[in-house]
């Protein structure tokens, strides 16, 4: 090989290297992949007071979230304080409607507290809850079986027909299942559903370290209405056309009254004060010709062809 030759080979591999070097720093970075997840570790806590015979909150849970399959563990807790003792089965908070065929809910009764999952589908055990005191309230479903806790201790397992339930979580829900039922009046703080089963020893811990109740803030189960202290004058924005009635009768067409007869158009009313009395009209500005100097001269004709 000649040094032309060589020459020519060593310039074109610089070229060629130069054109990789280009595009790498010419092209987009790499971007490392990200899974991103929208699903929370827990649902809540969840803090709300309620009148009895009032409202109840609705809070959306993930669409295609694992909890509501009917064979994954779950655990739902909260502290109550009841207003008044409850003279009926009454639910607390739950998955789902309390309409639909496999519903997961808290409720207590006189003496009682239940795990309600539909019609015939109950587990229930004796549990003393002190009206006006807080009392941790808990079931927990580990794929097998399903435990009731009250005040940290278990009170009850047992075996439940399994189902899906849909993607809401509702707090003292107004529509009761049964005949006698009664809509939980007080307070709710801490409801929480998580997407296992705690275990014995971690309810006892819950239920041995309660939140300060005088610092937590409760939303409102039934919304307070503002005072009111001035009427309201009409709308706060000009009306929306589409919203006005639409007649499909034709416009009346206009027709002019006759004026009564008067021979006194001008009446003097003081000194230098003159009043319009009868027999004038309007004329259109479009139609007027004179200048405002020539009307304030004296004499000046008001007939429509002097304007």
């Amino acid at each position: 090989m000649n040094s032309h030759a060589f020459v020519f080979r060593c310039l074109a591999l610089l070229v060629v290297a130069f054109l990789a070097t280009l595009g790498s720093a010419l092209a987009p970075p790499a971007r490392a992949q990200q899974v991103v997840t929208n699903d929370p570790p827990q649902y809540g806590p969840y803090n709300a007071v309620f009148l009895p015979d009032g409202e109840g909150l609705k809070k959306p849970l993930g669409e295609h979230d694992p909890v509501l399959l009917a064979n994954s563990p779950w655990t739902l807790y909260c502290w109550i304080r009841a207003d008044e003792a409850p003279q009926g089965p009454t639910l607390v908070a739950g998955l789902g409607t309390t309409t639909e065929e496999y519903p997961r809910y808290l409720a207590i009764d006189a003496g009682k507290l239940l795990l309600w999952m539909g019609k015939d589908n109950t587990l229930e055990a004796a549990a003393t809850l002190a009206t006006g005191k807080w009392h941790l309230a808990a079931a927990t479903f580990d794929g097998a079986a399903f435990h009731l806790f009250s005040g940290g201790q278990q009170v009850g397992t047992g075996e439940l027909t399994l189902g899906s339930v849909s993607p809401v979580l509702l707090i003292a829900p107004a529509a009761q299942p049964w005949p006698n039922g009664h809509h939980f009046g007080g307070k709710i703080a801490s409801l929480t559903l998580l997407r296992r089963a705690l275990d014995a020893n971690e309810i006892a811990q819950l239920a041995a370290q309660p939140p300060n109740f005088e610092l937590v803030e409760f939303e409102e189960g039934s919304k307070p209405w503002p005072v009111q202290t001035r009427g309201q004058a009409g709308y706060r924005a000009p009306q929306d056309p589409s919203t006005m009635p639409v007649s499909k009768a034709p416009f009346s067409k206009p027709v002019a009254s006759k004026l009564p007869p008067s021979r006194e158009s001008l009446r003097a009313s003081g000194d230098n004060e003159w009043t319009l009395a009868a027999g004038w009209t309007l004329t259109p500005a479009p139609e007027i010709k004179a200048t405002g100097s020539e009307m304030s001269q004296p004499g000046f004709g008001t007939k429509e062809s002097h304007i």
